[in-house]
């Protein structure tokens, strides 16, 4: 793994939870023998002005090289390349079919004595990718997942898609952090103890303008789940059990999962996110995002004033982060826009 800390002008890097990783588009000035594709490369930032955070170099980004385009005359050039966490690689990467089984005595790898979901993801990033060699993969839910007998992956040309599909088995998230760490787990907000916030957002933070767009009009009044067992047996789960004769469904159906335990689990974490008011995006000063990372749990203290009419009255509300971007700005600095969705564990 390769440190950068200078010969690098970036224009953005953005972590986006629907994308799954972090990508930065930059450019090489003058020095085009830096950029390689697939090169690995650590990518460090200064923060301006003293605050929150050290002022040292602190770690923007680990991630890959993507060469993009280069521009010359006869005194100077400009290398245009992405620098993309591993999801990048995945997303252009395919796979063959595989048939997983459980076995009390496997006698190949895709044969295992405690099969689940998390575990087939693990086995194809780890014995069907490369990315063994320089990204983390022990973000990878082996344990809690959804156990099944049987399990077959369809040939695909994308082995991230692929995970995805995976993942809406069980409503889990699936992306990389800034330090390319594969994530595979349920939504943070569903733990037992849920982390405490990593910072409070409050004026001193937030510039420009707040935005907020409601969810209310698309709030499902009941989740209804219909899974199919390995033996055929069909499972399903409403929850709440009753609705009234208005109400909407959000139904889903070919779910692969063996429990009606585990299924009326899945049927209320969806209920909750699924009920989430509103989300909200905020502007921060300088490179702020860079401190912070997707899926992170952040505290909100802001009210409105006389003169704005604004009616929010918040005290360390709690929302997860969805979606950063920290754009260079052209005079000076930065400015980080931040995408944050509402807590909901009401239910």
């Amino acid at each position: 793994m390769t440190t950068i800390t200078q010969r690098l002008l970036f224009d953005a890097i953005e972590g986006d939870s629907e994308t799954g990783g972090w990508t930065a588009s930059c450019s090489s000035l003058n020095a085009q023998d830096i950029v390689e594709y697939g090169r690995h490369v650590s990518i460090y930032h200064c923060p301006e002005g003293r605050g929150r955070w050290s002022d040292d170099y602190l770690l923007a980004l680990d991630g890959t090289m993507f060469p993009k385009s280069i521009r010359w005359d006869r005194g100077q050039s400009a290398t245009d390349v992405v620098v993309s966490t591993s999801h990048a690689f995945l997303q252009n990467a395919g796979v063959q079919g595989i048939y997983f089984s459980r076995q009390s005595s496997p006698s190949n790898p895709h044969q295992m004595t405690d099969l689940n979901l998390g575990r087939i993801i693990y086995h194809i990033v780890r014995y069907h990718t490369n990315l063994a060699d320089w990204a983390d993969l022990s973000g990878i839910d082996v344990e809690d997942s959804t156990a099944v007998d049987v399990y077959t992956v369809h040939e695909s040309n994308s082995i991230w898609d692929t995970l995805k599909n995976i993942a809406s088995n069980e409503f889990y998230v699936v992306y990389f952090t800034r330090t390319d760490r594969l994530m595979y787990r349920p939504h943070p907000m569903f733990d037992v103890t849920p982390p405490p916030p990593v910072v409070t957002l409050d004026r001193t933070y937030i510039i420009g303008q707040p935005s907020i767009e409601y969810r209310d009009m698309v709030f499902p009044d009941q989740v209804q789940l219909y899974a199919l067992t390995d033996t055929g047996q069909i499972l399903q789960a409403f929850y709440p059990s009753n609705m009234g004769a208005e109400g909407r469904r959000h139904r889903v159906t070919n779910i692969r999962c063996n429990s009606q335990s585990r299924l009326n689990t899945l049927a209320s974490r969806l209920y909750q996110y699924l009920r989430r008011r509103f989300t909200l995006t905020v502007t921060l000063p300088g490179s702020w995002g860079l401190n912070l990372e997707l899926y992170d749990r952040v505290a909100v203290t802001y009210s409105g004033t006389a003169s704005n009419g604004v009616q929010f009255n918040w005290d360390q509300k709690k929302f997860w982060i969805t979606s950063i971007r920290v754009t260079r700005l052209h005079q000076f600095g930065a400015a980080s826009e931040i995408t944050l969705e509402e807590e909901n564990l009401e239910g």
